[in-house]
């Protein structure tokens, strides 16, 4: 009797530590941002479907992944997940391309590459950047290629980040080379001021060939 019971008490515990150990639907649904983030990062496109189905779904309040912690809505996770299908399916269900953060970025301003200077090798060029095919749905959609950040344009925003398919993509599409921030810098004076000089010097040639010019010229002399 006591070893019988000694097993009934141990099942129970094991039943009891299985029970609270699965989270309950319950709270999966009541942090459905959270599963939207999932859905996003993953590029589950079914999933998304599932709990992303009208406009106000598409431009709900979401927190951002990332050292900031800023809020913003999904488009601009999918902007920076590079997912252009998934962008492309919430611009059909009314995203703006031009929704703001809480700090008033842009999702052009989360299209950025993880391959940057890699994409100049050979080896690479078969393979599409995601990050670009983000930026040329949201372009299509009408984003502002020259909207302004504090000043930054996401043109001089690219060239900060180092990302050279990127800014190539920005000047194909017709963005203002040389517009000034409010620290009177141009894309070329950020270039200007990147380490190390390998990138340096393949972002300025490309600035440059295009007509860029320093704002800073003077006191760089």
């Amino acid at each position: 009797m006591v070893r019988g019971h000694g097993i009934a008490t141990r099942n129970v515990l094991v039943m009891l530590v299985l029970l609270f150990s699965v989270p309950a639907a319950g709270y999966l649904y009541a942090h459905r941002s959270d599963t939207v983030q999932y859905a996003i990062l993953h590029g589950d496109m079914l999933l998304l479907k599932q709990l992303v189905r009208s406009k106000a779904d598409a431009t709900q309040r979401i927190h951002l992944t990332g050292p900031e912690g800023q809020w913003g809505q999904p488009i601009h996770l999918a902007a920076a997940a590079r997912q252009p299908e998934i962008v492309q399916y919430l611009l059909d269900l009314g995203a703006d391309p031009n929704a703001l953060t809480d700090d008033g970025l842009t999702p052009l301003f989360y299209c950025h590459t993880t391959e940057k200077l890699l994409v100049n090798d050979p080896a690479n060029q078969a393979f599409p950047n995601q990050a670009v095919l983000v930026q040329e749905v949201l372009l299509h959609a009408g984003a502002d290629i020259n909207y302004r950040y504090n000043g930054i344009t996401p043109l001089m925003w690219a060239v900060k980040n180092c990302d050279l398919p990127v800014t190539r993509s920005l000047l194909e599409h017709g963005a203002a080379i040389n517009l000034i921030d409010c620290n009177v810098r141009t894309a070329l004076d950020h270039a200007l001021e990147i380490e190390p000089q390998v990138t340096r010097h393949l972002l300025v040639t490309l600035l440059t060939d295009q007509g860029a010019f320093s704002a800073q010229a003077p006191s760089r002399q």
